[in-house]
């Protein structure tokens, strides 16, 4: 099962961002992004879609551990 708050911080920090900056897309408060993060709150199904769209993913790829691309290229190398 998912993690959801680590992997949208994972998300986060992979493309350089801040939580202002995220909240801004999700059209949230900083606040409440960090709540998202922390676990204590969970985001709206509206919210995971701007952030899904924002960060060009499929709903596979936002909830689960690691991108899909990330594992063709694991196996690629392998």
């Amino acid at each position: 099962m998912i993690d959801l708050p680590s992997r949208l911080k994972e998300l986060r920090e992979r493309n350089c961002l801040t939580q202002e900056e995220v909240a801004a897309v999700m059209q949230v408060s900083r606040s409440s992004y960090t709540y998202y993060e922390c676990g204590r709150v969970k985001p709206s199904l509206s919210g995971l879609e701007l952030l899904r769209t924002f960060y060009g993913l499929s709903w596979n790829q936002l909830l689960q551990e690691e991108d899909e691309d990330d594992e063709v290229q694991a196996l690629q190398r392998a």
